[in-house]
């Protein structure tokens, strides 16, 4: 089995000229293309081809579900290869001066990477997951075999898009800063680089969202069950932690969960089970500081007179870092500032 952690590795830039970065670049694209997406792509049309012989390993829907859609990522990539071959063909500085039109015009079609990287981490656990199930033996050979013929693990193949993109910053813009002062491609690859990173955001942005949505579907399987519908198409969960909430003359601590629209406390009941004590919405609602007691703030809805006054947790028994609202007003704000003034 391979053992390869990468094979994409960034070059020591400040030791190499500007058409060495360029030539850098350019190796590295065709290695990606050749040794990276066309190895996903034949070992998934081998897969299939095995399905058309009736002596398939994996249903075409596992298949699917492990490469994604690695076959429109190569087709996209080996284009943009072809023409970046062609560019070099008439001399190095044609080339870099090439590089953000070739870009530039295919942009849209970078977000063909979304997908793969919102779902690669799930395909890489079915990959293992699949190696370890006795009853697909004949999968886990197949991965050793893979490993073997292309000399890079099967693991290291499926990240490598995800990796890609940030490269291409990396690459280009090392390109742009060692032009001479002045020169006429600096603004444009530099814009071709902030284009990248905005696909790049736009991405994250995605995996963070649907990160947080799962997180409140599993937060209503596991703590609520059907004691509270959690799941709808435009919540999104951000963190759970201990707090103290204002009850007569004295404070009560609870488990809090903050939702993207409602925060809410529960006690735990018997076997594990939380009883919801209150919801509070954030629409409009104001917070303030307890000038008079350390940690302290209220909470008013703006829908109606609910308020709250709630304490974070003493820095002896939870480290600021890991408080639910911090220990300051201001990190208060900051925790909420999406939601509450919104």
């Amino acid at each position: 089995m391979a053992k390869q952690v990468s094979y994409l590795k960034l070059p020591a830039f400040k030791d190499m000229t500007c058409h060495e970065r360029a030539d850098a670049f350019l190796r590295s694209e065709q290695r990606y293309v050749a040794e990276g997406l066309r190895v996903l792509y034949e070992i998934q049309n081998r897969l299939k081809c095995q399905n058309t012989l009736n002596i398939g390993i994996l249903t075409s829907e596992e298949i699917n579900s492990l490469y994604l859609n690695v076959d429109s990522i190569y087709t996209f990539s080996d284009n943009i290869l072809r023409q970046f071959n062609e560019a070099r063909w008439h001399g190095v500085d044609t080339f870099i001066s090439s590089i953000p039109s070739i870009l530039d015009k295919n942009i849209p079609f970078f977000k063909l990477y979304a997908n793969y990287i919102l779902n690669v981490k799930n395909a890489v656990k079915l990959s293992k997951d699949f190696c370890a199930d006795k009853k697909r033996k004949g999968f886990k050979e197949f991965v050793m075999l893979s490993d073997m013929c292309y000399e890079k693990a099967m693991d290291v193949l499926m990240q490598t898009p995800v990796n890609r993109l940030p490269q291409y910053v990396r690459y280009i813009g090392a390109i742009a800063e060692s032009l001479p002062e002045n020169h006429p491609d600096i603004d444009t690859l530099s814009t071709t680089v902030l284009k990248l990173k905005e696909v790049m955001d736009q991405i994250s942005t995605s995996a963070e969202n649907t990160t947080r949505r799962a997180k409140v579907v599993e937060i209503q399987e596991s703590i609520f069950k059907g004691d509270l519908l959690l799941v709808d198409p435009t919540r999104k969960f951000f963190r759970s932690g201990r707090m103290k909430i204002r009850d007569g003359s004295k404070y009560v601590e609870y488990n809090f969960y903050l939702f993207s629209d409602f925060l809410m406390y529960a006690a735990t009941g018997m076997f594990g089970s939380m009883n919801i004590k209150g919801i509070m919405p954030l629409a409009g609602a104001k917070i303030t500081p307890v000038n008079e007691t350390p940690n302290t703030f209220r909470i008013v809805s703006g829908l109606n007179a609910k308020e709250w006054e709630l304490q974070a947790m003493e820095q002896e028994k939870e480290t600021a870092e890991k408080s639910f609202l911090k220990c300051t007003y201001i990190h208060h704000i900051v925790s909420l500032h999406d939601y509450v003034f919104s």
